[in-house]
């Protein structure tokens, strides 16, 4: 009962912890040039907004994990270059090392052509959401096969 508990604990902090990043960049023709990331969830709607002329370029962070079995995984994240220092576009890390280059070079390709009006990215970011749903749903998948093996 308790490990059922755990593992739906696990799943509904998933759901309500995932969020998804946008990434919009304007040119408009009367305004100065700006860039807004916007994380929404569940729980919360989280808001930047930096100065167009203030990035310098994208890149990609690295962080790598050392497994005890596995040797050492290594996770990625896009970070946007500004004057006043990097600026992560999501809090979480993925392992699509892929998807985070596509993401950097479209960042890069608007920064270099400058007729181009608009720019928007969308990125998945479970972040925290990961990690506790699989620490809960370890815990219960855990204590549901020790409830079984002991009837």
């Amino acid at each position: 009962m308790l490990g059922g508990m755990l593992v739906f604990i696990g799943i509904v902090s998933f759901v309500l912890l995932n969020s998804t990043v946008t990434l919009t960049c304007i040119r408009p023709s009367n305004m100065p040039h700006q860039c807004e990331i916007v994380s929404t969830g569940k729980l919360r709607t989280y808001k930047q907004q930096i100065r167009l002329d203030e990035i310098t370029g994208a890149s990609i962070e690295k962080s790598t994990d050392w497994l005890r079995k596995r040797g050492s995984r290594t996770n990625y994240r896009v970070v946007l270059d500004t004057k006043g220092g990097p600026v992560p576009l999501t809090e979480g890390f993925s392992s699509n090392l892929r998807q985070r280059q596509r993401t950097v070079d479209q960042i890069a390709a608007f920064l270099r052509n400058r007729t181009k009006p608009t720019l928007e990215i969308k990125e998945s970011d479970a972040g925290i959401a990961v990690i506790v749903a699989i620490v809960f749903g370890a815990i219960g998948v855990t204590l549901i096969r020790s409830s079984l093996r002991s009837w």
